[in-house]
């Protein structure tokens, strides 16, 4: 049962995307909005399952309601609130760092690397310097873009690490996080070369941002699935070497 219900808040995406595109390319942004905050819906409730909240579904909700927020002040705000909303898009990379770090590992661990909390702080001080000194708004906002580069790589790098640690045993994790990458690629030529000439191109950023969406969505759900193994046979490796010393 639990798996039809998988399968079907899948079909539901993949519609709600599909319309989030088609409204977009048709310049029907009513519907745009709509369906762009109901992808988000649709994930929070296939991801979310609760008697197995760890910290991994954990990182997950706080980055998707970060993506939810930023979807919210990018489409119906501007100015100061719209640049708000850009800088959240950060914070959710953030926050889907964490898992990358987490598949990276093979015991479970709450803490994350100090790297990440950091990056929060420095994040939260340029937006509170954007918000009070309208002086250093452009200069804030190329550190922003910096800053956010930097995050993206961490992501690739312990994407990779993670799927060569695990032998590639689970599938979505690493393009995942090549969909955010190309996600964002495609965001920076389509915004800041070619100031958003082409539609088709807002469609592709779309196309991008759902699909490393879902991929991140069940590289999550099957988390417990390909890792535990691991980790398991790691600790039993670590006991039998205990053991002979």
């Amino acid at each position: 049962m639990k798996k039809k219900i998988g399968i079907l808040l899948q079909i539901g995406f993949g519609l709600a995307l599909l319309l989030e595109c088609v409204a977009l390319y048709k310049s029907r942004f009513h519907y745009y909005d709509f369906a762009r905050l109901l992808t988000s819906i649709i994930l929070l409730i296939y991801v979310f399952k609760r008697k197995e909240l760890k910290f991994i579904r954990l990182y997950f909700y706080i980055g998707l309601s970060f993506v939810v927020l930023a979807d919210i002040l990018t489409l119906f705000f501007f100015d100061v609130w719209f640049y708000i909303g850009i800088s959240l898009f950060t914070f959710s990379y953030l926050s889907f760092a964490a898992i990358f770090f987490r598949y990276r590992q093979i015991k479970e661990r709450k803490n994350i690397p100090t790297v990440l909390p950091l990056l929060a702080v420095f994040l939260t001080i340029l937006l509170a310097l954007y918000y009070y000194i309208p002086g250093v708004r452009d200069t804030i906002t190329m550190i922003q873009c910096a800053v956010h580069v930097i995050v993206l790589g961490i992501i690739l790098v312990w994407s990779f690490k993670g799927n060569r640690r695990t032998k590639g045993k689970n599938p979505y994790f690493f393009p995942a996080a090549i969909g955010i990458v190309l996600a964002n690629i495609a965001y920076a030529v389509d915004v800041n070369l070619i100031n958003r000439k082409y539609v088709l191109l807002d469609v592709l950023v779309v196309l991008l941002h759902g699909t490393y969406l879902l991929l991140l969505a069940n590289a999550v759900n099957t988390y417990k699935k390909t890792e535990e193994p691991e980790a398991v046979k790691h600790h039993s490796e670590s006991r039998h070497r205990h053991r002979h010393r």
